[in-house]
């Protein structure tokens, strides 16, 4: 009985999908996997810098967090899922010379369980029960009963350099300390973080990328989780995120305004701020809770609060409406902006 054309069509688009797929896996677990479990005189000069690079680069916390888990996966792929891919790619190249492989959907059967297991192994091992008990059937299965890590044709040295390979630099802003006032209360829960102040409340959330920790004589200090490009990017973020936060509410924040121009003009009315920028009418814009907004001389506008980003987000709002112009400097400013003036055109001589 002959295929129907939808379904062989849709058998080789997915037979030159898998192609690649499989001859990859095929060259890539005994050349640069095995490099994790295997020592590394049995690997050319290239192949190890490959290696270091890709750790490097693409460097996981499996890696450096948990180097027994990341063995067994490495183990897993070359025992099951190499094989497979080896197999799996020969049936498809033999199918396309009209050599059918009756074995071909049990293999592909097989790898995929085996694939599922391992990924659905790291999604779940970020979560600290079924951390414990994967990392500990893996120690059992892989590393033996013994408490610690070794394995026979494996140098605990290799675990060391794979470590060092994915390290990041450290930020500097992120590793400076945060000291914390007597009139100010730090709640932290988990990943959650609350301050109150005499001037307010914030809280933030913390991405698993950056832990905060508070020692005995009340400092803050935000740390990286994991050893990752990402977690580099936050930590400095972070840490001054919450600074913010402590100076906030304790001393608060304010950005200066001045509206330069004949006729510019502004005043409060009620919750609203009421600017006249020579428009055919006024703009008025609604001040946000938590900001108080003064207005001095009906040109100076003073922005203060306990939220940084919601300072400078409404300051930032209140230029928009008419930036400074750079001939004759007229426009809403920062009062410590510097505006670079452009020299007009100059008329013709006559």
């Amino acid at each position: 009985m002959a295929t129907p054309r939808p379904i062989a069509a849709f058998c080789s688009a997915a037979d030159a999908v898998l192609t690649p797929f499989f001859l990859l896996i095929a060259v890539a677990a005994p050349l640069i996997d095995a490099q994790t479990v295997l020592p590394g005189c049995l690997f050319p000069r290239f192949l190890s810098d490959l290696k270091s690079w890709y750790a490097d680069t693409n460097g996981d916390y499996l890696m450096r967090d948990h180097p027994g888990f990341f063995i067994g996966l490495v183990w897993l792929e070359i025992a099951v899922q190499w094989p497979l891919a080896v197999a799996n790619a020969y049936a498809v190249t033999a199918g396309r010379r009209r050599r059918r492989c009756r074995w071909y959907p049990t293999s592909c059967l097989l790898y995929g369980a085996s694939t599922a297991s391992g990924m659905d192994s790291i999604i779940e091992s970020r979560s600290v029960r079924s951390e414990n008990i994967i990392y500990s059937h893996l120690r059992s299965s892989f590393l033996g009963e013994t408490s610690k890590i070794c394995v026979t044709s494996y140098p605990i040295t290799k675990i060391n350099y794979l470590s060092k390979t994915v390290e990041c630099k450290e930020s500097r802003i992120g590793k400076k300390p945060i000291e914390v006032p007597s009139n100010v209360t730090i709640v932290l829960e988990g990943q959650d973080l609350k301050v109150k102040g005499p001037l307010g409340e914030l809280s933030l959330t913390y991405p698993r990328e950056v832990k905060l920790e508070r020692d005995e004589s009340g400092i803050l200090k935000v740390s990286k989780a994991v050893e990752t490009r990402k977690a580099n990017q936050m930590h400095g973020l972070f840490r001054t995120l919450t600074d913010n936060m402590v100076v906030g509410v304790s001393k608060g924040f304010e950005k200066k305004l001045q509206l330069i121009g004949v006729g510019y003009r502004a005043m409060l009315e009620g919750k609203d701020l009421v600017l006249n920028l020579g428009f055919s009418h006024p703009v008025r814009m609604t001040i946000p809770e938590g900001v108080q907004v003064k207005v001095e001389d009906n040109t100076r506008i003073s922005v203060t609060g306990y939220d940084k980003s919601s300072i400078g987000q409404f300051a930032a709002s209140i230029r928009k409406w008419r930036p400074p112009e750079p001939y004759k400097g007229k426009g809403v400013k920062y009062a410590d902006e510097v505006v670079r003036r452009k020299e007009g055109k100059a008329g013709k001589k006559k």
